[in-house]
């Protein structure tokens, strides 16, 4: 019977309960007790392990085949391949931790991978050959493949979940280089000295200066309530700040209002709340700061945009707006582009001060 780790653990939980029962009480009470706790405890081992299966996530694995490998890359979609048997305790371990964290399940699905399991159990020359292809030479055994067909990473032996989330997020990040993205406005921009912040107004009461962020990487997003882009843009803004502040990152959005009615803080901080933005902002209710990065003069098709700022506040990045993220179809593949070259520069730029 193949479960998750944590159904096995929780039968052992069971048991242990069970023999603790049994010796604690006496014979007659044992009798009189032993068919309601029967009871409670079938209904455990058999609701349990359907209720945990069924809420926990995990990645939508097929079965190897080279021809849907082949039809897979051919799409453009990378691909990961697990090489396991039914005699392989690591790998039940593996498939019960590594590929069932949520973070992994997360990054494949923004990748787009298809994974494999290749059932090397009875062993036959097919599987051989395709394990020589690879280089594996025992087991667990995996095998990362981008989206050219093109070997990003073998894992022998045991891993981290960490070290197969960070090479799905890596791989994705070259896969959708297929698109060279570069803005259509303001690169001209790129490698001048990031203006100053003029007369803005926080909504924490924190007030922070451009200066007072030298050796940190800034992301500025002017962004407005209502504006679908920026709800569209939102998630990635989110994900950058989550995945990087550690790191150096300093993620900010500077409100720029188009009504009277939005340059009131309240209407402002709703706003900011309902898209999930937890990192600083700013009010710039007379447009100074925005002008001053080249709106209405070098960036005149959008005014929500953004800019990758360096430790040394040099402007590295100009996304001259509309939006940036991952999903959504064909329409937005350029939308995805930009994602995956903001995201690939701002590692470059942490790198640096690594």
């Amino acid at each position: 019977m193949d479960l998750p780790l944590h159904v096995w653990l929780a039968y052992g939980l069971v048991f242990v309960v069970w023999v603790l029962f049994r010796f604690s009480c006496t014979k007659s009470s044992v009798k009189s007790t032993h068919p309601a706790f029967a009871l409670v405890v079938s209904s455990y081992l058999i609701f349990f392990p359907q209720i945990s299966s069924s809420a926990q996530p995990s990645l939508a694995w097929q079965t190897y085949s080279a021809q849907k490998v082949a039809v897979s890359l051919g799409k453009g979609s990378p691909v990961l391949l697990e090489f396991t048997a039914d005699w392989c305790s690591n790998c039940r371990v593996l498939e019960k931790t590594t590929y069932d964290d949520p973070g992994v399940i997360e990054a494949a699905n923004k990748a787009g991978i298809n994974p494999f399991r290749v059932d090397i159990t009875d062993f036959d020359d097919e599987q051989q050959t395709i394990i020589n292809k690879y280089g594996g030479k025992a087991l667990p055994f995996a095998v990362l493949i981008n989206h050219k067909g093109e070997v990003l990473k073998t894992y022998l032996r045991m891993f981290s979940a960490n070290s197969l989330k960070e090479n799905i997020e890596r791989l994705s990040i070259r896969s959708v280089g297929v698109i060279d993205w570069s803005p259509v406005e303001g690169t001209a921009m790129i490698g001048r000295h990031a203006p100053e912040w003029f007369n803005l107004n926080w909504l924490d009461d924190n007030p922070l200066s451009l200066s007072a962020l030298r050796d940190k990487v800034v992301l500025v997003r002017f962004w407005l309530t209502g504006c679908p882009f920026c709800t569209r843009t939102a998630p990635s803004l989110r994900e950058f700040w989550q995945s990087y502040k550690d790191r150096g990152l300093v993620v900010i959005g500077i409100h720029h209002p188009k009504s009277e009615m939005t340059k009131n803080p309240k209407v402002v901080k709703e706003a900011a709340r309902a898209l999930g933005f937890d990192f600083p902002i700013a009010m710039d209710n007379s447009w100074q700061t925005i002008r001053a990065y080249g709106v209405g003069s070098e960036l005149k098709r959008f005014t929500s945009v953004s800019f990758l700022i360096d430790q040394q506040g040099i402007i590295r990045f100009v996304h001259d707006g509309g939006e940036f993220h991952l999903g959504g179809g064909d329409e937005h593949t350029a939308c995805q582009a930009a994602y995956f070259a903001l995201k690939r520069k701002i590692e470059e730029l942490l790198e640096k001060s690594a």
